[in-house]
């Protein structure tokens, strides 16, 4: 990375899938498996920075992937950092709220008529 490009300008990817990785400009992408713990320590291995302003997770979309990835990758927001799950069923918010206690939710979108499409927003203390 060049030294005049601030960490924040900078974006970070991961997938499972190696055929969509590529680095361009100010964008990395990197492999992950988000259901394993080992995968994503190798990953957050591998990127030089220590705290991100915002994490998406846009993967499985499996509460226990969320979770998992959410386990393992939550050290590395910066505090008031967001987290954001995306395409979360309506009937498995309890089960976020109650599992996710790193954070406090900050933020709940439905996106009608989808069920399934509800944004969750967390908020690093």
């Amino acid at each position: 990375w060049s030294s005049d490009v601030c960490s924040s300008d900078l974006i970070v990817g991961a997938d499972i899938d190696e055929d969509i990785r590529f680095e361009e400009g100010r964008i990395t992408t990197y492999k992950v498996d988000q259901t394993s713990p080992e995968s994503i320590k190798e990953l957050w291995e591998n990127i030089p920075y220590k705290e991100f302003d915002v994490i998406v997770d846009d993967g499985l979309h499996t509460f226990d992937a969320n979770h998992t990835f959410f386990v393992h990758s939550v050290h590395k927001l910066k505090p008031g950092g967001i987290y954001v799950i995306e395409d979360v069923p309506t009937h498995l918010i309890p089960k976020y709220s109650s599992s996710f206690k790193d954070c406090d939710i900050y933020h709940i979108m439905h996106v009608e008529p989808k069920v399934d499409n509800n944004l969750l927003v967390f908020k690093n203390k």
